[in-house]
């Protein structure tokens, strides 16, 4: 019964390293997209170059 025990509590904390993993790649995309689309105000405000 002791056994069960610990395997439940390892994989309730891989469980947790794996939401803490994925929040973090989840805001670095959020971060990522907003950066491209500053980018894209950016470039579309600008002032239009010499091409």
């Amino acid at each position: 019964m002791m056994q069960l025990a610990q395997r439940f509590e390892h994989a309730l904390h891989q469980k947790r390293v794996i939401n803490v993993v994925l929040r973090e790649q989840d805001a670095g995309a959020r971060l990522w997209i907003h950066e491209q689309q500053s980018n894209e105000n950016r470039s579309r405000f600008a002032a239009p170059s010499d091409s």
